[in-house]
């Protein structure tokens, strides 16, 4: 059965098998909600500010000013000296690699087929149609910070992701207390 063999590709290949879903999660939300018609220059939500952020990081002269503090893609992006346009592949490159982290941590909780139902329902939410459909917005960043946050890491790396993350999206703050419930499921368990 296909349960079978995802579940001994799972155990001989876990890398590639959960980079494989994530890039086929990723495929399933482009093939459903992409649309080349937001594509037109006058459909482009905030793709001339982030081009203007990923050539100047601390620019003042934007079109959305909260912007002003959601700079860790376009300072990543002008430090490594990427083209502006091509900029534009981290928050698609983010976006697979949060659904690949997404499939990985479930299918290590429970079983591979839950975590790929998983991986493919989370890729048909407005977390990832809004990042398909809107260059410029790489929240995926923010989210794969805050999967990177609920993997086995060192301690240490808590705080560059949360740094990083916030830097991004205020929405890091909000995925706190999931990471925390997930790392600690007993938390709020009374013990009395």
């Amino acid at each position: 059965s296909f349960q079978t063999r995802f579940q001994r590709r799972w155990e001989t290949h876990p890398v590639a098998t959960s980079a494989a879903v994530g890039f086929g999660a990723w495929a399933l939300a482009v093939l459903l909600y992409f649309s080349w018609v937001l594509m037109l220059p006058e459909n482009r939500y905030r793709w001339l500010d982030f081009v203007v952020q990923c050539r100047d990081p601390f620019c003042r002269t934007l079109n959305e000013t909260i912007l002003y503090y959601r700079i860790a893609v376009p300072a990543f992006a002008y430090l490594l000296r990427i083209p502006p346009h091509a900029a534009f592949a981290i928050q698609y490159i983010a976006l697979v690699w949060t659904l690949a982290l997404a499939f990985w941590l479930v299918a290590k909780k429970t079983a591979p087929a839950t975590g790929l139902w998983f991986a493919l329902g989370l890729a048909l939410t407005y977390m990832v149609a809004c990042v398909n459909a809107r260059p410029g917005l790489p929240d995926s960043v923010t989210h794969l910070a805050a999967a990177f946050c609920m993997a086995p890491i060192a301690p240490g790396a808590y705080v560059p992701l949360v740094f990083i993350g916030a830097l991004n999206d205020e929405r890091m703050l909000l995925a706190l207390p999931f990471v925390l419930f997930w790392k600690f499921p007993d938390l709020l368990e009374n013990k009395t």
